[in-house]
């Protein structure tokens, strides 16, 4: 089809407790949740939630060590957006 502008796909990544699905529902809703759940499905937004008008498709990643194997997934053709817990991150001048 001429004119459907195939999705941006994000795969959100981070440190534990730092509000990586908050932040996907916040997208999603405008508004950020008082009890989100551990870990989303892939979230997806339509055209006209961006500037440009490309549709987008979410993936919330967990942080334990036993669900790592299934980020692979969503990394596929996916851009990595890293959610860190500065209060735990060591500066080195």
């Amino acid at each position: 089809m001429v004119g459907i502008k195939p999705p941006v796909r994000v795969c959100v990544i981070g440190d534990e407790g730092v509000g990586k699905t908050s932040l996907i529902t916040a997208a999603a809703t405008e508004s950020f949740p008082d009890s989100p759940p551990p870990t989303l499905p892939t979230t997806k937004l339509p055209p006209d939630s961006t500037p440009e008008g490309v549709p987008v498709q979410i993936f919330d990643t967990c942080s334990r060590p036993e669900e790592r194997p299934a980020l692979e997934v969503p990394w596929i053709a996916a851009m990595p957006i890293g959610c860190l817990d500065l209060g735990s991150v060591q500066f080195v001048c």
